[in-house]
């Protein structure tokens, strides 16, 4: 026995009731234990409790994950890193145009725009390369006109 003087934890009033709860607990757990270990007729297979065990913590936590109280949890997770990435995007807009470095937008607008340049440019060319070739035309039909309208001698 203990030989501290003092009050017993069983007889202290404030105690008292966890002991009863843990008391109860325990009974409660024997009890269903010892039915588990009867309901086999003695015999006991590790894979029947093994299933059963399988077949509670997978019901137990499907009803965790379907409770309302998971799902609102996760939604409101799911908000505050929206909201977090949108915040660290706006950030990463300002710091960039605060320090002029162009963006992935700036850079497919410049994109673009030489794109259009480039192609503006070569119909240009293809229109000054027809003109050319007409002018070549007809400076050849007017060397060869004369040329043949001569009287020979």
């Amino acid at each position: 026995m203990s030989s501290q003087p003092g009050p017993n934890a069983a007889t202290n009033p404030f105690v008292q009731p966890y002991v009863e709860m843990w008391n109860q607990f325990l009974e409660q757990a024997n009890e269903t234990t010892r039915r588990m270990m009867q309901s086999d007729d003695g015999h006991s297979d590790p894979r029947l409790w093994q299933r059963r065990w399988m077949q509670a913590t997978s019901q137990s936590i499907d009803a965790y994950l379907r409770s309302p109280f998971f799902l609102n949890a996760m939604k409101q997770n799911m908000d505050a890193i929206i909201e977090t990435k949108m915040k660290v995007n706006d950030l990463q807009k300002e710091f960039t145009r605060n320090a002029n470095i162009p963006t992935a937008s700036d850079i497919s607008g410049l994109f673009e725009r030489v794109r259009g340049m480039d192609e503006m440019i070569l119909a240009r060319l293809g229109e000054i390369q027809d003109r050319l070739e007409g002018l070549e035309a007809a400076v050849e039909a007017s060397q060869k006109g004369p040329s043949d309208d001569k009287p020979a001698n």
